[in-house]
């Protein structure tokens, strides 16, 4: 289980860090540039990782 709550941990952390740089390139290249799009779209994945991640280990803590 602690490796779990790691893994949801480190992918809080990306997604913060991911966060930065979309902000990041929407200050510099504008909301709908290509770059700050991708950075969106990284973000959103990482996003949905992280919601995956976290019904598992709430499926495991109910099972177990």
């Amino acid at each position: 289980m602690e490796h779990r709550s790691a893994s949801t941990e480190t992918l809080r952390k990306r997604i913060e860090a991911q966060r930065q740089i979309m902000i990041r390139a929407g200050q510099l290249h504008g909301l709908t540039a290509h770059i700050t799009i991708m950075h969106s779209e990284t973000l959103d994945q990482l996003i949905i990782e992280y919601q995956y991640a976290k019904r598992m280990n709430s499926a495991g803590s109910a099972a177990g």
